[in-house]
């Protein structure tokens, strides 16, 4: 191809700063004006005369003649690379890029004829590293089946590539940013390259003080806590992996700190078990225990101060006196219908109060009644329908194995919490189910960021008011006291060690319901993600938050100082204002007003800014996010159409409290509760 590439007698693309574009490649990058990438595809555009690549006529114009076009970039790429000219290759590059960014098809077409191999090949020259890598990672972001081959065709190079540059801050950064949105839009790609190896080399980046900018860590945390990637069961092996995600629950960013708890409970979900293998409990061990010996002094102390005819196992104790009177009165005088009102009314005070013989011998009748899962479901649901005000049917329905996702247990659980009259034990029952269910959907979810907080902030009040109410000799009680402890970390980040107070009263509470199960001969099994997950925190907190200080701290003024100004509450202490305002935004129906959102990897997709999160974690902040009846969090409350103050989360929560609020409700209006649709 000649050197000299004549323009042709048609007009050519208008060329930025309104500047004529010459005629010659030799002469494109004499004069020091042209030294954006931008500007210099512009003017190649010109000079090769190409089609105009922001309008829609000029790219039907590139797919009719891509063949032509490719072969005049193609000649113009072969020739700056023998001659030298790293800006031309650059514009090429540039050139490319557009076209695969404007047109998804077009994109596959240009992959398909080598545009990856083109961007290897610049990144050995330091003059057009950059301009290629950039190139990769904007075209990682697409899903589709070329560019996911191709990635993984490149990856160990990449790999590579990223070993060899890891004293380089922008190759480095840009490298990363291109695992981080590959693992992000390619979901079910296979890893061609050796993970464990990628982030040995991840870790050693960020260890650097030259690591700085908040979208590195960011990419970095994407990559780390990537499901594609499975780092989690490829690295376990790798300690610092493991010091490093323990050492970002101390992290500023709340939603750094819910992605790498995310990972530490992946890390044993395998080890996992059961709702109801947790809550399995032989009903005859508690009396059996309290018969044959004496409570230690410092439980009865515990027992004396908390309530002795509130503690689980004397209610246990009491109801195997019933039933076995009961039962010896049914042998004299049998009458199944006076003993089954009897059994009724006793199945609703204790928890745990069938005798191991009547269990045994209603088993099949038991497990008939739950084998199809929809029936189950149909008839609780018909019983609640009936029965709305009934917090036994919520527990029924929210403790059934596999039956309700997390979401709809969250919605049940806090129904149920505000039905009047609420029996203790299902009470205690109801918040550990709202509390668990909080934090699932606040972990696994959703993904807005607002309601994330919210969330965190439900599951912390409840499982707060659960340690403080439930008595000390729960079944559950060390399951539900790892997760508070674990939300803790979660909610109060930094301020949280092992050694604040909060801390070390739930740590000590811990230890004493294990004692009362082990004086009850009842084994309390710690293969659960919860407690394994708590364990590994607190065994390796200390020497995590020695090792990864410094890079923590980074991260979070890279993050305070991209939140800086730029509040998502615009006062600390949450004004109505600011409420009201962030509120709004959620009520629109209107799908074509959208707002800025963050892409999953956590930087801002719109201007460059990301909300300060921090504000969330108190009680006054997330009460705009609360059903003013049942009090769960939610993004989707509806408000009283007649009062505006009031809000609900489904019709059934406006009925419920409408006999009550029409009497402070603004409207003068006595009809039916008006619910805002």
């Amino acid at each position: 191809m000649s050197v000299a590439i004549q323009t042709s007698a048609r007009k050519s693309p208008k060329t930025s700063k309104n500047r004529k574009a010459p005629n010659s490649l030799n002469r494109v990058f004499r004069d020091d004006w042209s030294d954006d990438w931008v500007e210099i595809a512009d003017r190649l555009c010109a000079v090769l005369d190409l089609p105009d690549l922001t309008t829609r006529g000029g790219l039907k114009k590139v797919h009719a003649d891509l063949d032509d076009i490719h072969y005049r970039l193609d000649e113009t790429f072969r020739h700056a690379r023998r001659t030298g000219h790293a800006k031309v290759m650059g514009g090429i590059v540039a050139i490319y890029t557009k076209m695969a960014l404007v047109d998804s098809i077009l994109q596959d077409k240009i992959i398909g004829i080598g545009f990856f191999e083109k961007m290897i090949s610049l990144t050995t020259s330091p003059d057009t590293i950059y301009v290629a890598l950039r190139a990769l990672n904007v075209i990682s972001h697409s899903s589709s089946k070329r560019t996911k081959y191709e990635f993984m065709r490149q990856a160990p190079t990449l790999l590579k590539l990223l070993q060899q540059h890891r004293d380089d801050s922008q190759a480095v950064g840009l490298l990363i940013s291109i695992f981080a949105h590959a693992s992000m839009s390619m979901r079910t790609m296979t890893t061609t390259f050796d993970v464990p190896a990628f982030t040995t080399t991840l870790l050693d980046v960020l260890r650097s003080p030259a690591a700085s900018k908040a979208w590195l860590f960011d990419h970095a945390s994407a990559c780390l806590c990537s499901f594609t990637f499975d780092m989690v069961n490829k690295c376990k092996d790798i300690k610092s992996f493991t010091t490093y995600r323990v050492a970002s629950l101390r992290s500023k960013n709340v939603l750094r700190r819910i992605q790498f708890m995310c990972t530490l409970l992946l890390s044993h979900a395998g080890d996992t078990i059961s709702e109801s293998e947790r809550a399995h409990f032989c009903s005859t061990e508690i009396p059996s225990a309290l018969r044959t010996r004496e409570l230690p002094d410092h439980l009865a102390k515990i027992v004396d101060a908390y309530g002795q005819d509130r503690c689980q196992m004397f209610i246990g104790r009491r109801a195997n006196v019933v039933y076995t009177s009961l039962f010896a009165q049914h042998e004299l005088d049998s009458n199944l219908l006076r003993l089954g009102r009897a059994l009724a009314t006793e199945v609703q005070n204790v928890q745990y109060a069938l005798p191991e013989l009547l269990y045994i011998l209603v088993w099949k009748c038991l497990t008939v009644a739950r084998e199809d899962s929809n029936k189950l479901n149909k008839f609780l649901k018909g019983a609640l329908a009936r029965h709305p005000r009934c917090a036994l049917f919520y527990y029924a329905l929210t403790s059934a194995d596999g039956l309700l996702g997390d979401a709809e247990a969250l919605l049940l659980s806090k129904k149920g919490l505000a039905c009047p009259d609420i029996i203790p034990w299902v009470r205690y029952a109801l918040l550990a189910k709202a509390s668990s269910s909080a934090l699932n959907c606040a972990l696994w979810e959703w993904r807005e960021p607002e309601e994330r907080c919210a969330l965190l902030v439900s599951a912390y009040e409840d499982s707060k008011k659960y340690m403080t109410e439930a008595p000390p000799d729960g079944i559950q009680r060390q399951y539900v006291l790892s997760e508070h402890i674990i939300i803790t970390f979660l909610v109060e980040g930094p301020k949280c060690s092992p050694y604040t107070p909060g801390i070390e009263r739930a740590l000590k509470e811990m230890q004493v319901n294990q004692q009362f199960m082990q004086f009850s001969n009842h084994l309390v099994t710690d293969k659960s993600d919860r407690i394994l997950t708590l364990k590994t925190i607190l065994l390796i907190a200390k020497e995590a938050n020695e090792e990864w200080r410094g890079t923590v701290q980074r991260a979070d003024e890279a993050y305070l100082s991209e939140c800086e100004g730029h509040p998502l509450l615009e006062t600390a202490d949450g004004a109505s204002k600011a409420l009201s305002a962030w509120y709004k935004k959620f009520e629109g129906t209107n799908s074509g007003e959208t707002e800025d959102h963050e892409d999953h990897c956590g930087h801002s997709l719109g201007n460059g800014q990301k909300a300060s999160l921090e504000g969330y974690l108190t009680r006054d902040k997330v009460t705009i996010m609360q059903c003013s009846w049942c009090s769960r969090p939610s993004a989707l409350l509806k408000k009283c159409k007649q009062c505006g103050i009031v809000k609900y989360c489904d019709p059934e929560c406006q009925k419920a409290d409408w006999k009550e609020h029409k009497l402070v409700c603004a409207s003068e209006s006595s009809v039916s509760p008006p619910y805002r649709q």
